[in-house]
């Protein structure tokens, strides 16, 4: 096993009585402090050992917590960061890692394409959690918008649910300039 294998998977792997709830949330810090090395040693280590300590992690976390009495919730919380962490990595360093792009790419086009704002919104916006993507979820609307004649894939034009001079939905009042979405 490699080192960042020795340093995280015993953090997640017991055959200790997780079912007992003190137990429980002591196998759940561990597992914290687990993809907490994760989380600072995935960037500067190989991808396919990095892709393969997380897979093989995730497989631990779903054997603990099916035996866990996780009332409290910490090793689901565990788990999740596990999860964001197989999304990522899967997706950028997996050995799918152009086809995952190119799929990403495809759906981002096909929405401008529909004029569909709902799934521009989606597509574009993603996690809603850094300001470039709402810079590209702006270029996809206002992409659509050139032609205020044409329909933003529910039939209406779209000139009457967004005020492009100002990438502002009418109805909502959220502005792109404050980086905020209309929630649908």
């Amino acid at each position: 096993m490699s080192s960042l294998a020795d340093a995280v998977l015993p953090l997640i792997r017991t055959r200790g009585d997780v079912w007992r709830w003190d137990a429980a949330d002591a196998q759940g810090d561990r597992m914290h402090d687990a993809i907490d090395i994760l989380e600072r040693e995935l960037p500067s280590a190989d991808p396919q050992e990095a892709y393969a300590v997380v897979h093989k992690a995730l497989a631990s976390a779903v054997k603990v917590i099916a035996r866990a009495d996780d009332s409290s919730g910490v090793i689901g919380g565990a788990c999740q960061r596990l999860l964001d962490q197989v999304t990522e990595e899967t997706r950028w360093t997996g050995p799918h890692a152009h086809e995952y792009g190119v799929l990403e790419w495809n759906e981002r086009r096909l929405a401008v394409f529909d004029r569909n704002v709902d799934e521009i919104i989606r597509t574009h916006a993603r996690g809603r959690k850094v300001a470039a993507m709402f810079d590209d979820t702006a270029h996809a609307l206002e992409e659509i918008a050139r032609s205020s004649s044409r329909s933003c894939g529910r039939g209406w034009p779209l000139s009457s649910i967004w005020d492009i001079s100002r990438c502002e939905p009418r109805s909502t009042g959220a502005s792109c300039s404050s980086l905020t979405i209309p929630m649908r």
